[in-house]
């Protein structure tokens, strides 16, 4: 199963909701389990959890959040994990490229 992780730490709602309407489609055509990382609870696509960062961070990390996401691809058996941003757009081929 293809693993994609990426961070929605303190940032509008809307631009979780556009990355799923950018890239679902893409997501659903492949075994892929997304892991969003967050500071709440967001709905997310069955094909995606959200993981709540467990401990307030004065200073983010984005290093921190996003490991935390690719512990939880690991030990779901995901190979390979994409880590990417949740403003990137995937086309055809780049997913196809990132998932190789």
């Amino acid at each position: 199963m293809i693993g994609v992780v990426f961070v929605h730490y303190r940032i509008p709602e809307k631009r979780l909701q556009e990355h799923f309407e950018w890239n679902l489609s893409e997501y659903q055509k492949q075994e892929t389990r997304v892991y969003v990382v967050a500071d709440k609870e967001y709905k997310v696509p069955r094909v995606a959890k959200c993981l709540v960062y467990p401990e307030p961070m004065d200073i983010f990390s984005l290093a921190k959040t996003k490991n935390h996401g690719i512990r939880a691809a690991i030990a779901d058996g995901c190979d390979p994990i994409i880590v990417t941003d949740v403003d990137v757009c995937f086309s055809q081929e780049a997913f196809a490229a990132c998932a190789r």
